[in-house]
């Protein structure tokens, strides 16, 4: 390899053409790279929908859930099926193994669900097979507020619905709040007595009248003409004429119904307040980019068209912008590039001051140059720039620029040793390159078992192995390629003062360190003490995590510019019931959030930021902009956290559950605390529900506890006497389809009136005193008796074949691989902790009294912090595995290698007391702290070993004492240097997230100590080590004692 270096630096002008090209090539990589927010997650999920109208969630988990759950798993590579049953819907998930090729597996699904879809009722529709998207978020939420007609508010979502969505990298754009049109036919119940018919038959009538087929074509004079009939509806006349046939004549729809021209019944309402202002209906926009696309240019673009259309079709409205993705990417790259630049200048500053302008100026060059090199990988292999990148490109920071400091170092002193130029150079080359590959490799294998992460997780933090990869691979490349051709041209042989006093200090630390050492080298007692130190140390370390005072989470939360607010009422509600909570909670948090800017609402369905959104009347959900960060005093935990002291003093109408939602950091996850309840039994299972849910609200460190309970309600349950309804010639069926028809209203036909195509839908009015046609169902069980059917002997009332009773139901039912389950969650109080909850509810299950047959199972942080740490615990020690294999290999020598990996699980004490006296949870991002220290501390150690064993062979010593002592200060500089650079480019770094503080103040604190264990720890044990040549093993002394 040396004559690869030496090609480099000797063939100057080659040299620099290469890195200019490298350079050039490197930024327009990084132009190229698409930038998003969060990494895109590409996890094989299938989705399996069946829609069954009318059809209550028992009737749905029957018929089609129950149906199509065996050939689901019975799909290869199939890890687990969960499923909803939902009214008139079932919803299978099918998640495969993580291995599994995502196209196939969902192919796969679809060839499972076409061979089983024929057990399914006639009247459902076909199921759908679709993937996951995790990155299936809007990037963009614009809530417009506006005084316009309901009709015109919904031309108006519909015009810029057409509009954005034709965007280059805009997939969808969801429109909320607004009602299409539709024609509502409200029969009289007392004029189908009268003229014996059946909202049935005036269906078929209007869909009889609405009739445009083409009749055939006809040749006159040898020409062929078609012949298209036109018999479309255009009009509402043509509605209210549209004749019906009695058995007493022909009479017209307006004899029997009312014609309104209306609108759907409303599914979602959303209002927009802006802070001074009067709050008012609004429409909401979600817009999605194509999966794939770069955030920035989606969300840019829609910004700015949204801009253009001030003047047309968003004239005389107002507009917010709630949610801006694109704010959020550029924020976070503003953030960490700022980060960035001041950990070089930090860098820069410390080498300055420790070994030169000059030689500062050429370590610190080496940062730009391996980027611009790493950039080009990622470009290459299809990688983004995104917050997990970035983040992995300044952890690089204190790594990479190791190798160009050792370098840099030792052409320094070899010219302070009046070396020539080019010799100082080779020499540099010569002594660090084995050393530098050998630490630089071993960092790289910490690092690439966690390319086999699995789950999300592992799709979420991936891009932080692959960059830090690519940056050590070009650094080693930078500091023994580049970095000495420009050292040999830019460093010079400084005599001023301050260098003369500079060295004059590092000669003063040698000695007092030289010192030290003889000392502990001497003194078997100093070395005992320290040895029990160590110990003592790591013990107490691991006390902190053993006793809860060091909590162990995922992801801390960062500071955001929003936040939103779930209201949930009891399972039956009305939108009314539901708007009218929503008016109270608005009003609420206008009156008590600091820092507001505005609030946008949504009744009828939770934030479509949340990580499980739902939709259905009774939820509704509050997206609360605050000002931004940097001109607020207080951070957004602190403003949620006052907020859910006052929200709890508060009590809402109509059993309203009010919950504050943070911006939680890291991939989709479930609530923290989750307790899952399984039994097939319904009664048992929901017995069990509640129990538990009470129980977890009595646990201290738990807010929030919400339940599959809340999904419970009351159903009317109509029973047919069979046996009368056939005396009146009537099937179930008949019955069934009056009933659907009475209440829930069916589409007769659709008509095109003004350009716009037109539900026309027929319905009863169960209620005489209707305003709006969905008020007609605002009635009471006793008038279903009441709906006449049309029989043989005439119409009668549907009350003389039904009996109706009312019983418990629930709206959603879960099943687990099959099984029937329910789950009880919880979020965090201030200061719980999810594994201390979880520990100590399973201590008093036994106490609960659970129906027999019920059992339980936890998941939530719990069971992914453990399936986490587990996992980083095997990456960890497969890192260490392939690093020993590489100490080994330059070494060549097992007791070498194994002295210098001791330093690592040692090293820990100093993480976890750093952690605690930061007031920092042990987090995952703490624990890739862990596996980034390990590289770091190895490279250390290799370059003391190295220097000892060079020293050794050239037989440059007089004693052990002698070898160890000067091997060790000469390695002194070089050590200090990268710990103090890699220390002072991590300060930046703590200050920028929260999220990502813990694995900065885990190298710093690992650094910290691992230097005493590099300084002191190494050498003592280089001196046994020494001492012992030649003097049986302890394994030999032990068999001889024994034997």
């Amino acid at each position: 390899m040396y004559s690869l270096w030496n090609f480099l630096l000797t063939r100057s002008a080659f040299t620099k053409l290469l890195m200019v090209a490298l350079v050039v090539t490197g930024m327009y990589a990084l132009m190229a790279m698409p930038k998003e927010s969060n990494p895109e997650i590409k996890i094989p999920i299938g989705i399996v929908t069946t829609v069954l109208p009318g059809a209550t969630a028992a009737d749905i988990e029957r018929l089609i859930t129950d149906e199509l759950e065996p050939a689901v798993r019975n799909v290869s590579n199939i890890e687990k099926v969960t499923s909803q049953s939902r009214a008139g819907v079932s919803i299978i998930t099918a998640e495969f193994i993580a291995s599994a090729d995502i196209e196939t597996s969902i192919q796969d699904l679809r060839n499972a669900i076409e061979g089983a879809k024929r057990d399914l009722p006639t009247d459902a529709e076909s199921p759908t097979v679709t993937k996951v998207d995790f990155a299936n978020q809007p990037v963009l939420m614009v809530a417009i507020g506006s005084d316009l007609h309901p009709a015109a508010l919904t031309k108006l979502g519909e015009d810029l619905k057409d509009d954005l969505v034709n965007i280059p990298g805009i997939s969808k754009v969801e429109v909320a709040g607004t009602r299409d049109r539709e024609i509502a036919l409200i029969t009289n119940k007392d004029a189908l007595l009268q003229y014996g018919i059946s909202p049935l038959q005036i269906v078929g009538a209007i869909s009889a009248a609405n009739a445009s087929v083409p009749a055939g074509s006809l040749t006159i004079d040898d020409v062929s003409y078609p012949i298209q009939f036109k018999g479309d509806i255009t009009n509402i006349e043509d509605i209210q004429n549209a004749p019906i046939q009695t058995q007493s004549g022909t009479i017209k729809v307006s004899d029997v119904a009312h014609v309104v021209d209306g609108f759907v019944e409303a599914n979602t309402i959303s209002r927009l307040y802006i802070d001074g202002k009067e709050t008012q209906y609004a429409l909401t926009l979600n817009i999605y980019k194509s999966s794939g696309g770069n955030i920035l240019a989606a969300a840019d673009a829609a910004t700015d068209r949204l801009k253009e259309l001030e003047s047309t079709l968003l004239a005389g409205s107002e507009y917010v912008v709630t949610f801006d993705a694109a704010d959020e990417v550029r924020k976070s790259i503003n953030e960490l590039t700022r980060s960035g630049m001041e950990t070089i200048l930090l860098v820069a500053v410390v080498l300055f001051i420790t070994i030169g302008f000059r030689e500062a100026l050429v370590a610190a060059l080496s940062i730009p140059l391996s980027f611009t090199m790493a950039f080009i990988g990622m470009w290459m292999t299809g990688n983004t720039i995104n917050f997990i990148s970035l983040f992995a490109l300044i952890i690089a920071i204190g790594v990479l620029v190791d190798s160009g400091i050792v370098v840099v170092e030792g052409i320094h002193t070899n010219k302070e040793r009046g070396m020539s130029k080019l010799e100082a150079t080779q020499k540099a080359i010569s002594d660090f390159a084995w050393p530098l590959i050998a630490g630089t490799m071993t960092t790289v294998a910490v690092f690439l078992p966690l390319f086999f992460l699995s789950g999300i997780l592992g799709q979420f933090v991936k891009g932080i192995p692959f960059t830090i990869v690519m940056v050590l691979l070009a650094s080693i490349i930078v500091a023994l390629g580049f970095v000495p051709l420009i050292a040999m041209g830019f460093l010079k042989h400084s005599e001023s003062p301050f260098a003369v006093y500079r060295e004059k200090l590092w000669h003063t630390l040698e000695n007092w360190y030289a010192g030290i050492l003889t000392r502990l080298m001497q003194v078997k007692s100093l070395r005992v003490s320290f040895y029990l130190f160590l110990v003592a140390a790591l013990i107490s370390g691991f006390a902190l995590v053993g006793t809860g005072a060091l909590p162990a989470i995922l992801f801390a939360n960062d500071d955001v510019d929003y936040f939103t607010v779930d209201i949930e009422l009891p399972q039956a509600s009305t939108l009314t019931a539901t708007d009218a909570v929503a008016k109270q909670v608005e009003e609420f948090f206008a009156k008590e959030t600091e820092y507001l800017t505005s609030v946008q609402t949504t009744i009828g369905g939770t934030s479509a930021l949340s990580q499980n959104p739902q939709s259905g009347a009774k939820y509704a959900s509050l997206t609360i902009n605050l000002t931004k960060g940097d001109t607020r005093e207080v951070r957004s935990e602190e403003i949620t956290k006052a907020l859910r002291a006052k929200l709890a003093a508060e009590t809402w109408p109509n059993g309203a559950n009010v919950r504050i939602v943070d911006v939680v950091a890291g991939p989709p996850s479930e609530a923290p605390v989750v307790i899952k309840v399984w039994s097939n039994d319904t009664a048992k299972l929901a017995a069990a529900t509640e129990i538990v849910e009470n129980a977890l609200k009595a646990q201290e460190g738990t807010r929030d506890v919400t339940s599959a309970l809340a999904n419970d309600g009351t159903e009317l349950a109509i029973h047919i006497d069979r046996a009368r309804a056939r005396d009146y010639g009537l099937s179930t069926s008949d019955i069934a389809q009056t009933l659907r028809a009475a209440i829930a209203g069916v589409e007769a036909t659709k008509v095109r009136i003004d350009g716009d195509d037109i539900d026309v839908r027929v319905r009863v009015a169960l209620n005489e005193d209707y305003v709006q046609p969905e008020d007609t169902i605002v009635t009471t069980a006793d008038t279903i008796s009441q709906i006449p059917v049309a029989t043989a002997r005439g119409n009668v009332p549907l009350g003389t074949f039904l009996t109706i009773t009312a019983g418990r139901t629930s709206a959603v039912i879960n099943h687990e691989d099959g099984m029937r389950v329910s789950n009880v969650n919880a979020q965090l109080a201030p200061g719980g902790n999810a594994i201390e909850i979880t520990t100590a509810f399973q201590a008093k299950v036994a106490t609960l009294n659970l129906p027999e047959g019920v059992t339980l199972t936890y998941g939530g942080d719990s069971e992914e912090i453990q399936k986490t740490f587990t996992e980083m615990f095997v990456a960890l020690i497969a890192g260490l595995v392939l690093m020993f294999a590489i100490v080994v290999l330059e070494f060549d020598s097992l007791l070498q290698s194994m002295r210098l990996l001791t330093t690592i699980p040692l090293s820990l004490a100093g993480v976890l007391w750093m952690l605690f006296l930061m007031g920092q949870p042990l987090s995952f991002t703490a624990f890739l702290g862990i596996i980034a220290l390990a590289g770091i501390l190895i490279n250390h150690s290799i370059l003391l070993l190295d220097g000892m064993n060079a020293r050794k062979a050239r037989g440059d010593y007089e004693t052990p004492e002698d070898l160890v002592r000067v091997s060790a200060t000469n390695r002194l500089r070089p050590i200090l240097l990268t710990t103090l650079t890699t220390i002072v480019g991590m300060i930046p770094l703590t200050l920028v997230s929260a999220t990502w503080a813990p694995l900065a103040f885990t190298i710093m604190g690992g650094l910290l100590y691992g230097t005493l264990l590099s300084l002191v720890y190494i050498p003592l044990r280089s001196l046994t080590a020494e001492q012992n040549i030649g003097k049986p093993s302890i394994f030999t002394r032990l068999y001889r004692r024994v034997f």
